[in-house]
């Protein structure tokens, strides 16, 4: 299986850094092992990848809005957000962009006729 890795997320200077693939007989940083972003597994080839991305601005785990705010407000932020199930969509942005995605998909005309187009 060929190493295959994305551009890293820890581009990002507050990203959280995932771990990359690597051989099996060597040690890794972490007790419990490697802690990838994502892993994807292919059952037809009995294969998995570790995949990493770009740091996304509106992640709700890594984004610099969300660590800013825990550093800010430590226990008080992480109540507020297990007592709202839209605040971290709230807080990075994520409610206004499903919004815009909405109203966009509602003025997207669909011609459903039974003409063909050639």
């Amino acid at each position: 299986m060929g190493k295959a890795t994305h551009a890293a997320c820890a581009a990002a200077s507050n990203a959280a850094p995932a771990d990359g693939a690597i051989p099996p007989t060597q040690a890794t940083e972490h007790e419990i092992g490697l802690l990838p972003h994502t892993v994807r597994g292919f059952l037809t080839h009995f294969a998995n990848l570790l995949v990493t991305g770009q740091a996304y601005s509106k992640c709700t785990a890594c984004s610099a809005v969300v660590l800013d705010a825990y550093r800010q407000r430590g226990f008080d932020f992480l109540l507020q957000v297990f007592n709202s199930p839209t605040y971290l969509e709230d807080v990075t942005g994520l409610s206004e962009l499903h919004k815009g995605t909405e109203s966009g998909l509602a003025d997207w005309d669909v011609d459903d006729g039974d003409e063909d187009d050639f």
